[in-house]
């Protein structure tokens, strides 16, 4: 069987609903230490605003292309901003804030846990046809946000197993 049969290519524009339900760009409403938020880019992009910036809050509320656009409009600082803590971006803090991000949005939006789920034991990757930067930079490299994404499939696997 063909490697890539086995795998999951997660992208916003992929024809497979699943993919685009489990890209940071997809809608899907999830609160956060109190902060309400529509998507993971609104998240990952939200975060670059210092805390009392009005571009904060508005691109918490924005997903897909409009979060990601909205977000290169913070000023660079090189940090990223959360409860009144200044984290270095691409730091192991920075990392496991956009980690337990993806663990609040796959719990608590059935659609994209249904999606999620619906992976069955595909290899989940994320290609984007480009390469942005070196391996390892960035908010939360592809490898690691993939095997994030594989660990709470497993876990809501293990959850539902016992509630059974």
């Amino acid at each position: 069987m063909n490697a890539n049969a086995q795998e999951l290519n997660i992208h916003s524009r992929a024809k497979d609903e699943r993919s685009k339900k489990l890209s940071n760009f997809a809608k899907a409403p999830f609160e956060l230490d109190g902060v309400k938020l529509a998507s993971i880019e609104g998240l990952l992009q939200g975060i670059k605003y210092q805390q009392d910036d009005p571009g904060r809050e508005k691109t918490f509320g924005l997903s897909g292309l409009a979060a990601k656009v909205s977000g290169r409009k913070a000023p660079w600082t090189g940090m990223v901003y959360w409860k009144g803590e200044a984290l270095r971006f691409g730091s192991e803090a920075h990392r496991a804030l956009l980690i337990r991000g993806l663990e609040a949005k796959f719990t608590q939006s059935e659609d994209a846990k249904a999606a999620l789920l619906a992976t069955g034991d595909l290899t989940l990757v994320h290609k984007l046809g480009r390469t942005a930067g070196k391996p390892g930079q960035g908010s939360l490299p592809n490898r690691q946000f993939c095997e994030t994404l594989m660990r709470i499939r497993d876990r809501l696997r293990a959850t539902a197993a016992a509630r059974s």
